[in-house]
């Protein structure tokens, strides 16, 4: 019933009904509004604030603002839920279209690829001095994770700090830090329709982008020996070339 007031206030028209959508993310409860005039629109209640700033400062020639969900102002806050309005990107999410579409992932990942390279920008100072090499000394003092030793990747870490700043001599891109299969969503020819939850983006150097292929072409899995291992899929080198 909020969901239905909330949507008659901001749309000004009739609701017809109200369902959650099938894939639901972490903290978050994701509803699909369907309006008189036949339009389905998005409400989120959050029970963390978002960032609006990366999806709505996305420059036009990346057209990555049209494909993603376009998202307003929080319209309510109260009792630490934070409500949220947006509009529906067509499709299905990657990981639904795997059920039913049985997209091709070399084409979905050859589409997210070339949307992915247009995201350039020109400096990246800050966020090296910021955020990379903050975070690779985290490493640092970290010697384990989940129950791993990672002390033997030490001195690579400390390489990589050294040059850290020879990064600000390249270009950045902007970079979304969680592309998976929830937040990729595609139609039926297997080309990308739109990208969700750039929440966490910011420019970095265009190998953060790059990375994301170890995600959607493989998975981190635990091997009998206790060790995660990188565990690719079957057409793994073609989804990487295409990317």
């Amino acid at each position: 019933m909020q969901a239905h007031r909330l949507a008659a206030s901001i749309w000004g028209q009739k609701v017809v009904s109200v369902k959650r959508v099938n894939v639901q993310g972490l903290g978050s409860i994701t509803l699909e509004v369907f309006m008189d005039d036949g339009s389905c629109r998005i409400i989120q209640f959050r029970t963390q604030p978002l960032d609006l700033n990366p999806a709505i400062n996305q420059p036009p020639s990346w057209k990555l603002r049209s494909r993603c969900t376009k998202i307003e102002n929080s319209v309510r806050s109260r009792d630490n839920v934070f409500v949220f309005h947006m509009e529906r990107i067509t499709g299905k999410t990657w990981m639904e279209a795997d059920e039913h579409w049985e997209p091709a992932p070399v084409q979905c990942v050859t589409s997210l690829g070339r949307v992915l390279s247009k995201c350039f920008v020109f400096r990246t100072e800050h966020e090296i001095e910021n955020y990379v090499k903050p975070n690779l000394q985290k490493i640092l003092n970290m010697p384990t994770r989940s129950n791993i030793d990672v002390r033997p990747y030490f001195p690579l870490v400390e390489e990589l700090v050294e040059v850290c700043p020879k990064l600000k001599r390249f270009s950045g891109f902007f970079s979304h830090l969680d592309l998976n299969t929830m937040n990729i969503f595609v139609e039926e020819t297997s080309q990308l329709h739109g990208v969700i939850d750039w929440e966490d983006a910011r420019v970095l150097p265009f190998g953060f982008n790059c990375s994301a292929i170890h995600f959607l072409a493989a998975e981190f899995l635990t091997v009998e020996s206790g060790n995660i291992e990188l565990v690719e899929s079957q057409n793994y080198e073609e989804m990487e070339r295409g990317f």
